[in-house]
């Protein structure tokens, strides 16, 4: 927010608060993931749409490095991988996200999510066969999981 209304100081600050009191704390990788995620959003946030051309397609540049960085420290992470989804998909980079959605599988296949978001997918580019496997891995996966919660919800 701080951004979007042109206090960039302002969010620095904010943001390096928040590093030394989870770094004092022993951030989790769960917070160094989502520091890494707000650090490649502010990458592209930083620039204005009324921006140059050539600085708009730099901080692009920059903010796609930053979440492929994330990406790669965090590949398990279901926020930076939902969010690089989300910027690649507002940038028109598409192309990116289902190849993303895989490599977030191989890692993470107990995901339901990353199941379900990358069937979908599947489904919008004429994929069906493909889709409806990774669809239907997503809804065993889910029966599991609930199988095994009703089982402990009952003892």
């Amino acid at each position: 927010m701080l951004l979007k209304l042109g206090r960039e100081d302002e969010a620095d600050a904010a943001l390096a608060v928040a590093r030394k009191v989870a770094g004092d704390a022993g951030a989790s990788e769960v917070w160094q993931a989502r520091f890494c995620a707000i650090d490649a959003t502010f990458a592209f946030e930083r620039v204005g749409g009324d921006a140059p051309p050539a600085e708009r397609e730099a901080a692009l540049v920059r903010a796609t490095e930053a979440w492929e960085e994330c990406l790669a420290s965090y590949p398990t992470d279901a926020l930076v991988v939902t969010e690089t989804i989300g910027f690649f998909e507002s940038q028109g980079l598409d192309d990116r996200v289902i190849p993303l959605l895989r490599r977030a599988l191989e890692t993470s296949p107990e995901n339901v999510g990353f199941h379900v978001s990358l069937g979908q997918r599947l489904a919008a580019s004429g994929e069906f066969e493909e889709a409806e496997k990774v669809l239907l891995a997503a809804t065993e996966l889910s029966a599991s999981l609930n199988s095994g919660f009703l089982t402990q919800a009952e003892a």
